[in-house]
């Protein structure tokens, strides 16, 4: 056990090696790392060119194999010494390991350069001109797929969940949507293939707006919705007020109680002129009536009710 009290003399690393080999001591380890962690990085570091991640890597590496060969490292006469070529001998190994891998991913590299060669990006100084009159071209499923893979640079399957399709059946609906894109440049005298069209889209067609002109363009979209009155425009303005939430709902419920009590009067009003119209279309024959009987003659048609029919005179 190791004990760090100041009164007894301090151990050497071989006496630590010996705790920790034999006892299987990890404060003994322990001890050790803290004595030399900061040489031996420092070494890696120096080695690896800065690389500190690598540096870390090499460090670590080197103190597993302190810990694996600690029973034959008990009677060297210079921990610090083994510890520095260790050091030494892992970085190397380290460059040589990250080389040959670096070396393979270039060779992997070349070969898909050669079975896929690269396309050239549509030129989108023709392009731009006639892309949106080609685009509205399209029927609404093609021009959809598009604006959500090309222009908002969606992902297919975040294309697929906004249309209710699955990853691959929203990847070939972009590639037959992209396609008939080109198709309709083609017609113009712009040829591309699909996916260099798609490169040119994706890096051109949406640009970023100028600075602040999102907020400026919300302000004035509230201001003159408000100002037209619609419940919209209420809506936004008392927002904007920090009128409380509970004021804008009783509002609105106002609003709907005086509408259904308008309609209902309308309809009642209604009913009370349909009476009345009924009533003075009954009027005349019910008054020629009651005039017919008080008087006991007979009206003929035209004449004034009340009055007896006069005869002409006889000439002669």
């Amino acid at each position: 056990m190791v004990k760090m009290n100041s009164d007894l003399p301090v151990p050497t690393d071989a006496e630590l090696l010996r705790e920790f080999a034999e006892g299987d001591r990890e404060e003994a380890f322990a001890e050790l790392v803290r004595r030399h962690v900061n040489l031996v990085h420092s070494a890696a570091l120096r080695l690896l060119n800065g690389d500190s991640a690598a540096a870390g890597d090499v460090t670590q590496s080197v103190f597993i194999e302190l810990a694996r060969r600690a029973t034959s490292l008990t009677t060297h006469p210079a921990l610090v010494g083994w510890l520095y070529t260790v050091t030494h001998r892992q970085a190397a190994h380290w460059i040589r390991t990250e080389t040959r891998r670096e070396r393979r991913e270039k060779a992997a590299q070349e070969m898909h350069t050669m079975n896929h060669p690269s396309e050239p990006e549509a030129d989108w100084s023709r392009v731009k001109p006639v892309l949106d009159d080609a685009m509205l071209e399209l029927g609404e499923p093609d021009r959809l797929v598009l604006l959500l893979r090309h222009f908002e640079r969606r992902s297919h399957a975040e294309v697929g969940q906004r249309l209710g399709l699955g990853e691959n059946a929203a990847r070939m609906r972009c590639d037959r949507a992209l396609q008939r894109l080109a198709d309709r440049l083609a017609r113009r005298g712009i040829t591309s293939t699909g996916s260099a069209l798609a490169l040119t889209l994706g890096g051109c067609s949406v640009t970023a707006a100028p600075a602040g002109l999102a907020a400026q363009i919300t302000a004035g979209a509230l201001a003159v919705a408000a100002a037209t009155g619609t419940p919209l425009g209420i809506l936004a303005f008392m927002a904007s007020s920090k009128v409380k939430l509970a004021a804008v709902a009783a509002g609105f419920g106002l609003l709907g109680t005086g509408i259904v009590v308008q309609h209902q009067g309308t309809l009642r009003l209604q009913q009370e002129r349909d009476a009345l119209a009924s009533q003075l279309a009954a009027r005349p024959a019910n008054a020629q009536e009651f005039s017919a009987q008080s008087t006991g003659h007979n009206l003929e048609p035209g004449s004034s009710p009340g009055l007896p029919r006069r005869t002409p005179p006889t000439p002669g």
